[in-house]
């Protein structure tokens, strides 16, 4: 927050405009104000939003259809993403969550497979729960096309069906994007 403060107080000084492209959290954003982006000359944002279960401090007490909203009313556009195939979620609740990311409404948005990988905390837990798929390649871990980890709901095979659905969903309601 303090570097893209001083790089507004510099760019103001020296009466430089840039475009950028950023990826922030919601939390980082409404910290420093969709006033303060424009000023900045910010022309799209990537967030998380993840999910609408209160799981991640930097979604706390932020509504993201508003903040969506407020930042493409402002010029701003906006990609979000969220993370399919999560510990809480069931055919159910996936489907419902998929609708929820959806009606957001922002300009593009990408699903994501969890995606246990190397050396973070959550491969380390399911490899010590044993939840890893034996031997899975390093490089088929795209999360995109299939889980590297048993999901006590879905089979790992069936995931790329069911991401390419939300991707689906998403263009019948929002219509194209990248």
């Amino acid at each position: 927050i303090d570097r893209a403060r001083g790089l507004l107080r510099r760019m103001e000084k020296e009466d430089k405009h840039y475009i950028f492209f950023v990826f922030a959290s919601a939390e980082i954003i409404t910290e420093l104000g969709i006033d303060f982006l424009v000023r900045l000359g910010v022309g799209g944002v990537w967030m998380g939003i993840e999910t609408p279960k209160p799981m991640f401090e930097k979604l706390e007490g932020i509504d993201p259809h508003a903040l969506v909203k407020d930042l493409q009313a402002n010029g701003i556009t906006v990609i979000s993403s969220s993370i399919l195939f999560l510990e809480h979620h069931d055919r159910e609740t996936l489907d419902r969550e998929i609708d929820w990311a959806v009606s957001v409404e922002s300009d593009m948005h990408q699903f994501m497979q969890l995606t246990p990988l190397p050396g973070t905390p959550l491969f380390n837990r399911y490899q010590a729960e044993g939840r890893l798929i034996p031997d899975f390649p390093y490089t088929k871990m795209s999360g995109q096309n299939v889980l590297n980890f048993v999901h006590p709901h879905f089979k790992a095979e069936e995931a790329m069906e069911i991401t390419r659905e939300a991707f689906r969903r998403a263009y019948r309601k929002n219509g194209p994007s990248v």
